[in-house]
């Protein structure tokens, strides 16, 4: 019972900022429809275009409110609308030779009108409002597609994407990794910040060399078994309790699993002359001379964080740290000199502080 009330108000911590995301998106609409804005309109003299242009960006400031006046830039290979007020995606009928567009940060709520754009390398519609993977089947020859920062629940359509190199579909509302195993070019995939609470789903994907999964509610670190190419791993602010399952990962340089719960240093040997970051600060290794001595198995290790674990608070802990591990040159983001001296931070009488959560979400 204590169990189930504890996850979910960890869900709920973790889902405020979305939601609070929305109702700011919704203000900022409604003050819209109440208040006159100033916008900037693409091929005016604000933000003049060329039919000679093979690319165009108006980034940042510009508040272009529609995709317009491109008719005649049938030489057109790169458009990049960052951060403008664009609600729709249209008007790019007669520009087929269109590889990337990049409309991240704007308002749009659904993919169209780009089915025939099958020229597509990038696709970047970050930090919008869609709520659907709609309308991409035919973008054959994507290679990245970027779509954080959405409201996407189901990961989809994705079937003829067999080019794609790069996932990024971070920052949205998905329980699942599904309708990607055919995916056999993705190197990278990015699905932070969602509800998942397993990797299940990626055992097909050998030629993956990074995920980054960050704030979910992952359990462990099982479906990993077969990535044997894997080289980075970013699992921080999960729920893994130990580091068993990497056994084949034996290529892995990076491993971040901050902010989770793990007891113990062990399940690693296999990355003693591999792993130049590891990341573990926030969990709840304690400081046992079986902990303490297993750093001594680090040969090529660069980066270490350790702090915020019973194992950390300790007088002596930056020495026993470096004695044991002397490739260091960053320990708990300090980089480390010849001849530095150590300070060590107060412990007693500091109280953590406690984030309050309004009980009628809860």
């Amino acid at each position: 019972m204590f169990k189930a009330k504890k996850a979910t108000v960890v869900q709920t911590e973790q889902e405020i900022d979305a939601a609070q995301r929305e109702i700011e998106e919704d203000k900022n609409d409604a003050k819209e429809a109440d208040e006159p804005i100033k916008y900037t309109r693409l091929g005016t003299e604000d933000c003049p275009v060329d039919p000679a242009d093979e690319e165009i960006e108006f980034s940042m400031g510009f508040r272009i409110p529609a995709i317009e006046n491109l008719e005649n830039c049938v030489e057109l290979k790169r458009l990049g609308l960052r951060k403008n007020l664009i609600k729709k995606i249209e008007g790019l009928d007669n520009n087929l030779k269109l590889e990337e567009l990049e409309f991240y940060d704007n308002r749009i709520v659904h993919i169209n009108n780009i089915a025939h754009l099958t020229n597509l390398v990038i696709l970047d519609i970050s930090f919008n409002r869609v709520k659907e993977m709609q309308n991409i089947g035919s973008l054959v020859n994507l290679k990245k597609l970027f779509l954080s920062a959405n409201r996407i629940r189901k990961i989809e359509n994705l079937e003829n994407l067999t080019q794609l190199e790069v996932l990024d579909i971070g920052d949205n509302k998905i329980r699942h990794i599904e309708n990607v195993s055919h995916l056999d070019k993705l190197t990278e995939f990015h699905i932070a910040k969602n509800k998942l609470i397993s990797l299940t789903g990626l055992e097909k994907l050998t030629g993956l060399v990074l995920i980054a999964a960050q704030a979910n509610f992952i359990q462990d670190l099982k479906g990993l078994e077969t990535l044997v190419n894997l080289e980075e791993l970013y699992l921080q602010q999960n729920q893994v309790k130990d580091f068993s399952g990497l056994e084949k990962n034996t290529k892995l340089e990076v491993l971040d699993l901050a902010v989770n719960k793990i007891t113990k240093l062990d399940h690693l040997d296999h990355l003693s002359n591999t792993l130049t970051d590891l990341w573990a600060n926030w969990n709840q290794f304690e400081n046992t001379e079986e902990n303490r001595e297993y750093l001594r198995k680090f040969k090529v290790l660069e980066t270490l964080y350790l702090a915020d674990n019973p194992l950390a608070n300790v007088e002596n802990y930056y020495e026993f740290v470096i004695e044991r591990v002397p490739t260091l040159r960053k320990l708990d983001g300090n980089m480390l000199r010849p001849g530095m001296k150590f300070y060590h931070q107060q412990t007693e009488g500091i109280h953590p502080i406690a984030k309050a959560l309004d009980p009628k979400i809860i």
